[in-house]
Formats: structure tokens, C-alpha cells, sequence
């Protein structure tokens, strides 16, 4: 039996080193393959990851510009007379914008100077002045509007993700 298992571990072995050029460039295709479509995987994971991160933070931060603008600006001004806080301050002399108003003019700016980032303020309940811009617009808006009265400490971008790469 000892003699059987020699004999083909020689064919065999005659066999490789016969073809090894042919069997080390099939080897190395394959590995590179491999090292490719690693990288790539990690290089949309890290550019996914990056992508989140910044729409965390711009989100927290203009959470944060309309805070400061409701603690600091408008109870500030509420106190001097003749300035108003409204959504038509264009037309009102004295007046300045309520923040939610401050927040839409906030984010139309950073739209018109930043083409990388668009910040989009909606409610399903709009100012009645603000109906045909401030509501949700289509399925995505509506589904996170949806999602996040009923989880209000998430954020619904990872659940969505989720749910269309899904199969």
C-alpha cells in the first residue's frame, strides 16, 4: 500500500512541478482578484462610513444654529420694541425670522454654495405658508417622518440602507 501512495505522490508531484509556471499564474490571478475586490469593498465601506459621519455632524449642526438662534437672537430681540420674529421679516419692517424660517433660508444658502451637501427642513404638520415647501416631498421623507415618530432616538438613513440592500 506504502507503494501506491509513493508512486502517485510522484505522478503527482511530476505533475505540479510540470506545470507549477501555469499553477503559480492561476494562484496569483486569484490573489489579486481577491486583494482587488478587498479594497474595493473597503474603500466603499470607508467612503460610506466618511459620508455618515458628515451628515451626522452637518445635522447636529444645524440643530445646533437653530438653538443658539432660538435661545440667543430671537428671545433677545422678542424684548426690544419694534422688531417682530415672523416668516414674512422680508416684508415686516423690524422683523426677523422665526427659526424654523431661519433654518429653510439657512439651508437654501448652503445649497446654493455648496453643491456637495444639501440640508432640507420638513414636517408632515408645514406652516400653512409653507405647504408646498415644507412637507415631505416623496417616499423617502414620508418613510423617515414615519420611522422616526416611532423611533425618535434613531437615525433612519441606517434603516433605509438597510432595507434596499436587501435582497
Amino acid at each position: 500500500m506504502s507503494q501506491v501512495w509513493r508512486k502517485l505522490w510522484n505522478k503527482l508531484s511530476l505533475l505540479v512541478y510540470k506545470r507549477i509556471i501555469p499553477i503559480l499564474t492561476i494562484l496569483f490571478c486569484v490573489g489579486v482578484v481577491g486583494a482587488l475586490l478587498s479594497m474595493s469593498h473597503l474603500s466603499f465601506e470607508l467612503v460610506e462610513s466618511q459620508a455618515l459621519q458628515n451628515a451626522k455632524v452637518y445635522a447636529q449642526l444645524m440643530k445646533k444654529a437653530r438653538t443658539l438662534y432660538s435661545s440667543e437672537i430671537v428671545s433677545r430681540a422678542e424684548m426690544v420694541d419694534g422688531i417682530s420674529v415672523t416668516h414674512n421679516y422680508l416684508n415686516q419692517e423690524g422683523g426677523i425670522p422665526l427659526p424654523a424660517t431661519y433654518l429653510l433660508e439657512l439651508s437654501r444658502e448652503i445649497r446654493e454654495k455648496k453643491t456637495d451637501m444639501s440640508v432640507r427642513l420638513y414636517s408632515d404638520y408645514p406652516f400653512p405658508w409653507r405647504r408646498d415647501e415644507g412637507g415631505p416631498k416623496n417616499q423617502f421623507e414620508w418613510d423617515a417622518i414615519n420611522y422616526l415618530k416611532t423611533n425618535p432616538k434613531q437615525s433612519f438613513i441606517f434603516t433605509y440602507l438597510l432595507a434596499q440592500f436587501r435582497l
